[in-house]
């Protein structure tokens, strides 16, 4: 899920840098797993674990991890409680550099793929 420019996304198991080229059906060292390693990095690479930052800094401030992230984050009840899980991670991308993979959002297919990847549903409409 995407909100103002943070990127929510609930870390499984199987999400992770080795899982990506599985999921999109490249080699590890061709140009497209080149790619797909530049969107995986823009959108997951160095990504905190709110959670843990919870429990580190907000938890005298804030009286639950729900309220943590509707206070800190911006985030509406309906939105907090989709993402509600200890393994939630975020980053954000006002400062990432690499502008050239956020173009790939443009074609609907790739932004289904990546929206698909990061867990979010998407809507056919």
């Amino acid at each position: 899920m995407i909100v103002n420019s943070n990127v929510f996304f609930i870390k499984g198991l199987k999400r992770n840098s080795i899982y990506v080229y599985r999921y999109f059906g490249v080699k590890r060292f061709s140009y497209a797993g080149s790619v797909v390693r530049r969107i995986y990095d823009y959108y997951c690479g160095g990504a905190k674990n709110l959670y843990c930052e919870y429990l580190r800094f907000y938890r005298k401030e804030f009286s639950s991890y729900k309220s943590f992230l509707i206070g800190k984050y911006n985030l509406f009840e309906e939105e907090a409680e989709k993402l509600l899980s200890k393994r939630l991670y975020c980053k954000e991308l006002s400062s990432t550099p690499d502008t050239h993979v956020r173009n790939f959002l443009e074609y609907d297919n790739m932004k289904k793929a990546i929206m698909s990847f990061l867990g979010d549903d998407v809507d056919e409409s």
